[in-house]
């Protein structure tokens, strides 16, 4: 199992032996890790403060891109926070950075920022956050006045406009990817509130609020898995751990500072 963290680099943990080991810079372009994907080809993309690390999963090589002495005359955002798969060519990846998203080539270690047309480029400069790729029809992202759904086949970008009525985009998080077996709708985090999002019909669900909401505490679902028991579990920070009924949403577990 890989694990990324802030300041250690990159763990590995064996579970046959039950043991870590490490591997920092200056195999890795920082130790800041972000993100970690696997591609096709079985090597690990690591995500960091400093670009990008491609480490052969063999741990018999290392290459970095997208460095700050590489890219700090055009580019002064070297950190990388997302990887995300392009689903119509494997020699792509979608990178998530400060100022918005790219599309990293694989084979030349370049990379192009995606430039949305209106109506997002009238929202004041500002970036987009909360950014995630379902695939590449399926892009979703928010600003401070929308939030916003972009196909990069037909390069068509779209405000959310019944999901701005349901969500303030001011106290949105993450979009957090769709549950199996719902590609047309995605999840999205927002102060207190897990909701779900459907593409076609436009409606939203809620999934899970907070218990004792308070704005201004800013808790917020970060992650999710199911299991083999159809239990969504949600990590949610000022809480803990949260165990949902998959289908119905009904809670069924919750593991917190009380337990």
């Amino acid at each position: 199992m890989w694990l990324g963290s802030k300041s250690q680099g990159v763990m590995i943990w064996r579970p046959q032996t039950r043991q870590f080991s490490q591997i920092t810079a200056p195999i890795l372009s920082d130790e800041n890790v972000w993100a970690l994907h696997q591609d096709s080809n079985n090597a690990l993309w690591i995500a960091t403060d400093n670009g990008l690390t491609r480490l052969d999963q063999k741990l018999e090589s290392a290459k970095h891109f997208l460095t700050k002495d590489e890219i700090l005359v055009t580019d002064p955002f070297p950190t990388v926070w997302s990887i995300f798969a392009n689903t119509t060519n494997e020699n792509l990846l979608w990178l998530v950075k400060d100022n918005g998203l790219y599309q990293f080539n694989k084979l030349t270690g370049k990379s192009n920022q995606v430039i949305f047309d209106k109506p997002y480029q009238s929202q004041n400069g500002q970036w987009p956050a909360g950014l995630f790729v379902n695939d590449n029809n399926n892009i979703y992202f928010f600003n401070e006045d929308s939030h916003f759904h972009y196909d990069a086949d037909t390069e068509v970008l779209t405000p959310l406009v019944e999901l701005n009525k349901h969500i303030d985009p001011t106290l949105s998080v993450s979009f957090l990817g769709h549950l199996p077996g719902q590609e047309n709708s995605v999840l999205i985090t927002s102060s207190g509130h897990l909701y779900r999002y459907n593409a076609d019909t436009k409606s939203v669900v809620l999934v899970y609020k907070v218990k004792n909401y308070q704005q201004q505490a800013f808790d917020y679902v970060d992650n999710w898995t199911i299991d083999k028991q159809n239990i969504l579990w949600l990590t949610v920070s000022g809480e803990g751990l949260i165990g949902l009924d998959a289908n119905s949403f009904e809670e069924r577990y919750r593991f917190d500072a009380s337990n």
